[in-house]
């Protein structure tokens, strides 16, 4: 979190996605990175964004099960 706090200090955008629609936020809820998904969305991460396959960052961690983010 404190790579990404820099990062985004630096001026990163928080919303900027891979080649599959995959954004920071997305990656985050993923693998259960429950502080790194706080600091994005504190820092402007947009929640509805969604991949290439229509997943938005709060479904994809509904599909692993990770009930805190």
């Amino acid at each position: 979190v404190d790579a990404m706090n820099r990062l985004i200090a630096a001026g990163a955008n928080v919303n900027t996605a891979d080649s599959y629609g995959q954004t920071a936020l997305f990656l985050a809820a993923s693998s259960g990175k429950k502080n790194a998904v706080l600091a994005l969305l504190a820092k402007g991460a947009k929640p509805t964004t969604t991949t290439q396959g229509g997943e938005t960052p709060l479904l994809r961690s509904i599909q692993w099960r990770d009930i805190e983010i």
